[in-house]
């Protein structure tokens, strides 16, 4: 539990820092939505 936590954790402070450094426009929710996306999808 102590791990998911901390890997919820350094995941949003590593996305908030990229798309601070890229000017990147879009929220952080955004963001993490389309990772969330694109991390889980099949490939067939």
């Amino acid at each position: 539990m102590k791990t998911q936590i901390w890997t919820a954790v350094s995941v949003y402070v590593l996305v908030a820092i990229v798309r601070k450094r890229l000017k990147i426009q879009a929220s952080l929710y955004e963001m993490l939505q389309i990772l969330s996306l694109t991390m889980f999808e099949q490939t067939l």
